[in-house]
């Protein structure tokens, strides 16, 4: 990692932990909501250079490894949580910073120092469909992660409003998973000549995304509102999680092998 990298991603995770102090302590309507969304932006700024200071570093698209990955998963966190509603976005926004702060931790402090460094992918998976597949995931993790949070958050509490934004963000995360799906299997198809190959990375996406589709299938049923739905997305949530966290996890531990680890 040079030096405006490492400049970058620190501003962005001290920007950032200023955005949730601010919204944190502030009110919805107040100076804080102002500070909490130029410190916000202000993040997202810091780490989009610093993407771009590491594609430049390796002359290639930067999202090859699970460090810039990660970073690009908080950077979209954020992004979604600013976008959602602007009439209503302040809880979402708190929510979505805690995220982002926990995965830029994530990224800084617990990935071993070998996954940190920036490097160019094997020769035959340098292709077109990377960035197409590797930014779509990004997305669609940011929405989904943000969605089933505050759907959860909101079927506790009883919260209209804030279940209609969550719902929103599952909806973009869902869509956007299954692009990522779509263009993955593509890549295979160009990269080993076959478009699924059940790789562990390959079945647990598969797995969380039917877990999302049984719940936007539930939302027509009337015996399946409030917590059903919630424990749904709290499964859909626990294998995307896993998906992202666990079988790297695993590959580190035990050596699980898969072709789309980082």
């Amino acid at each position: 990692m040079n030096a405006a990298e490492a400049w970058a991603f620190g501003g962005a995770g001290a920007l950032w932990a200023g955005a949730l102090a601010a919204a944190l302590l502030g009110r919805a309507r107040g100076w804080e909501e102002k500070a909490t969304l130029a410190l916000a932006a202000a993040g997202s700024a810091c780490t989009l250079a610093g993407l771009g200071a590491r594609g430049l570093a390796i002359q290639y698209w930067p999202l090859t490894d699970r460090y810039a990955f990660t970073q690009a998963f908080a950077l979209a966190t954020v992004l979604t949580a600013l976008a959602l509603d602007a009439r209503d976005r302040h809880r979402v926004l708190r929510l979505g910073l805690g995220v982002a702060l926990a995965l830029w931790a994530d990224a800084q402090w617990l990935l071993p120092l070998g996954l940190r460094r920036a490097a160019l992918p094997v020769p035959a998976l340098r292709h077109y469909w990377l960035p197409l597949h590797a930014g779509s995931a990004a997305v669609a993790y940011a929405g989904l992660t943000l969605g089933s949070l505050a759907a959860v958050w909101a079927a506790r509490q009883g919260d209209g409003a804030l279940q209609v934004l969550a719902r929103r963000a599952i909806r973009w995360g869902y869509w956007w998973l299954s692009a990522s799906i779509f263009l993955g299997a593509v890549w295979a198809r160009q990269t080993w000549a076959r478009f699924w190959g059940w790789d562990p990375k390959e079945t647990w996406s598969l797995v969380t995304w039917l877990l999302y589709t049984a719940w936007f299938h539930a939302l027509g049923l009337p015996a399946w509102q409030g917590r059903r739905q919630a424990v749904l997305l709290a499964l859909g949530l626990a294998a995307l999680g896993f998906t992202f966290f666990g079988l790297e996890w695993l590959a580190r531990q035990v050596g699980l092998f898969s072709l789309h680890l980082f």
